[in-house]
């Protein structure tokens, strides 16, 4: 759920300067709120479920509130995939390549057109989202090389082509 990094000394500074906590209960403030936000939807939904369940609210009241709660809550993102990681960054590389191809056009047929400089913006983007999802897609791919590998299937030889006698 939260993981055990250093907290951020900068809002530590702020709580002790402008509230009467010190640095400890300013900390501990700060680890309360990182844990609730870092709250996955999943366990968002379970944990309201659970709140309005023993209030005796029905499944389908409560289900209603989840609903109309969720919109207006932060919650942690899924982690993705690799699988997933791949396929955006292959979007982003054609993306990247198509504004490319775009900027290089306009900019030849109208040099320091709007159009061209739409494209060179569009360009940008496309290749900042390309450069961190691969460096994302990086750090997951060094993070499971020491893990086991997993097949789809295990290999079995072939069908017998002859009847047993």
């Amino acid at each position: 759920m939260l993981d055990r990094r250093p907290l951020h000394e900068d809002l530590l500074d702020h709580l002790t300067r402008t509230t009467p906590l010190h640095r400890g209960e300013a900390a501990k403030v700060v680890a309360d709120v990182l844990a609730y936000f870092g709250e996955s939807t999943e366990e968002f939904v379970r944990r309201r479920h659970r709140e309005l369940q023993a209030k005796g609210l029905p499944n389908a009241e409560i289900f209603e509130r989840v609903t109309a709660e969720l919109p207006h809550r932060a919650v942690a993102p899924a982690r993705l995939s690799l699988r997933q990681l791949r396929r955006i960054r292959t979007f982003y590389a054609g993306g990247a390549v198509l504004w490319a191809a775009s900027a290089v056009l306009t900019g030849w047929d109208n040099p320091g057109s709007r159009p061209m400089w739409v494209s060179a913006i569009l360009l940008v983007v496309f290749t900042s989202l390309l450069t961190v999802t691969s460096v994302l897609l990086w750090r997951q791919q060094a993070a499971r090389a020491g893990g086991p590998v997993h097949h789809a299937a295990p290999r079995r030889a072939g069908w017998r082509t002859q009847a047993n006698a």
